[in-house]
């Protein structure tokens, strides 16, 4: 629905999906990814003391994760910038531009059986008529946690 109100409004600068088991602590998260002005931006999830993350560094052939060689150093901020990353997931921001321009379909997020956002993101790598990039900062402490229901209590 946010989505397709995003399309349809030429007044919407971006819309930002938020998955409802993350907790953003940082207040200036939308600031931060705004600034680095990409048509499509994920801000890096992490688990506490773990090399969990809401991005793939690689794909194996059949489309699916491969640890990619700098994957660790990301993930632990040891090599600090914007990546170009083939898979986001949870949280990310997409220019209202380009949901009118490149992104004019309905619903992207239904492919073969993958989950959704597998599907948006094997769409827009390989479905739309212009390759739409994915990038994910990690130079900035946005402070994210990402929480599963069991840890919660």
């Amino acid at each position: 629905m946010g989505m397709d109100y995003c399309r349809q409004n030429p007044e919407c600068d971006y819309y930002f999906n938020l998955d409802s088991d993350v907790v953003l602590t940082n207040p200036n998260t939308l600031k931060l990814l705004m600034q680095q002005n990409r048509r499509i931006i994920a801000p890096m999830l992490i688990q506490y003391k773990k090399l969990w993350s809401n991005f793939w560094g690689a794909l194996n052939p059949e489309g699916f994760y491969a640890r990619s060689e700098d994957y660790i150093n990301i993930v632990e901020r040891s090599r600090v910038g914007v990546w170009n990353v083939p898979y986001i997931a949870h949280v990310y921001l997409i220019k209202g531009e380009v949901l009118r321009t490149d992104l004019k379909e309905k619903n992207y997020f239904n492919l073969d059986r993958m989950d959704s956002d597998m599907s948006l993101c094997r769409n827009l790598r390989e479905k739309v008529s212009v390759k739409v990039d994915l990038y994910l900062p990690n130079g900035f402490l946005y402070t994210f946690i990402f929480m599963f229901p069991d840890q919660l209590w």
